[in-house]
């Protein structure tokens, strides 16, 4: 993760935070005092909360969805890879099933 970190403040990048476990990115995320971040860059072998379950909930909580992530991994589990593009998956199904902005029963003004 410090040579993501290197590389992205080499491009230019700004306001750069690094958390060192999962529950400490969910409560810095959902902090109001937070940036809303442009990316995300997640760890899988995380403490406490491993960078699975976090994805998962990142992609199941209305306000954090959007934000983009990446995971890089030397992992060539299968549990890994799986678990990282199903959660995206259905994500994709969700967005296609309803369109931003409509809300059931009644017009979005």
């Amino acid at each position: 993760m410090l040579l993501v970190e290197e590389a992205l403040s080499e491009r230019g990048a700004r306001n750069l935070v690094r958390v060192t476990y999962g529950v400490a990115a969910l409560e810095h995320l959902r902090s109001p005092d937070s940036v809303r971040p442009d990316l995300i860059v997640l760890d899988l072998k995380m403490p406490r909360m491993n960078g699975r379950e976090l994805l998962r909930i990142l992609k199941g909580d209305e306000d954090l969805q959007t934000i983009p992530v990446v995971v890089p991994t030397t992992s060539t589990a299968p549990d890994d890879v799986t678990s990282a593009y199903s959660s995206s998956r259905q994500r994709l199904r969700d967005q296609a099933r309803q369109p931003r902005g409509f809300r059931a029963g009644r017009p979005e003004h």
